[in-house]
């Protein structure tokens, strides 16, 4: 007996269906509308076997390009001459999470903005109130012109370096002296960051 198996498929140009047991491939047919079918002997496709294991496969010049993520099982006494199958993809996720500027993230440890290290704080939070994804705004380094126009987040000067105003600087080695606090504690203390104050002191301190 032979069993026609059919699936919907949306290929692209050069793209070919064939359904996949073990190491045998069955070619298959375009038949239209996006619909593949391919018409295999029940010997040959169950050798045997009270049920088998299938999937179908993309093959684009002659290399495999995708195939289903769970395969499908079929009984040889449910076999019927014809069988239709949808594609097996991988299942949808699903997830809270939080987006949050980086500069944000203040808090006391800080210098006038929110750091890197204030990330561990974040994860930490958005992990005890269930959530699992955290997206932030760019953090590469926008400086240009030394202005408040460089504080737009998705200017930068740069693909790969990060912005300096993130870096905590007693993790930089930085002492905290008297003077040292005295400025922190009063660039903490405004409402707004004072972006040029923040990094002019930053970078003047890092040198």
């Amino acid at each position: 007996m032979k069993v026609v198996f059919n699936i919907e498929y949306w290929t692209r140009w050069g793209e070919n269906l064939v359904l996949r047991s073990g190491e045998k491939a069955f070619p298959m047919s375009y038949i239209n509308d996006g619909r593949w079918s391919v018409e295999v002997e029940s010997d040959d496709l169950f050798a045997g076997s009270d049920s088998v294991e299938y999937y179908y496969e993309v093959i684009t010049d002659g290399l495999s390009t995708r195939h289903e993520w769970r395969s499908h099982v079929l009984a040889a006494k449910d076999a019927l001459r014809s069988v239709n199958d949808a594609w097996s993809d991988v299942p949808g996720w699903k997830g809270a999470g939080t987006a949050i500027p980086v500069f944000s993230l203040r808090s006391a440890d800080d210098f006038g903005v929110g750091e890197f290290y204030d990330l561990k704080k974040m994860i930490d939070w958005a992990a005890k109130t269930g959530q699992t994804v955290l997206q932030l705004l760019p953090v590469n380094d926008t400086t240009m012109t030394g202005e408040w126009m460089d504080s737009y987040p998705y200017n930068a000067n740069s693909t790969f370096a990060l912005h300096p105003q993130f870096i905590n600087l007693q993790a930089a080695g930085v002492a905290e002296d008297d003077e040292f606090k005295a400025l922190q504690k009063e660039l903490n203390g405004l409402a707004k960051i004072d972006y040029v104050r923040v990094n002019n002191a930053k970078n003047a301190y890092l040198r």
